[in-house]
């Protein structure tokens, strides 16, 4: 019992992930990186900031 093999549990799959990428196309350009990190190093926290700085002016806060 321990030796026989079920098809559909051990077959392991020998074709591509659907996530793969063609040929060319390896992981993010150098654009989209330096998109990203000026998103998130400026964008966001000066968002963020600007959100708070705004709430704390509009009196949301006080009683």
């Amino acid at each position: 019992m321990a030796d026989r093999r079920d098809p559909g549990t051990t077959q392991q799959h020998l074709s591509s992930p659907a996530n793969a990428q063609p040929d060319g196309q390896s992981g993010e350009t150098h654009l989209t990186l330096v998109a990203k990190a000026i998103f998130w190093l400026l964008l966001l926290p000066v968002g963020l900031l600007l959100l708070v700085r705004w709430v704390l002016q509009s009196g949301w806060l006080q009683p």
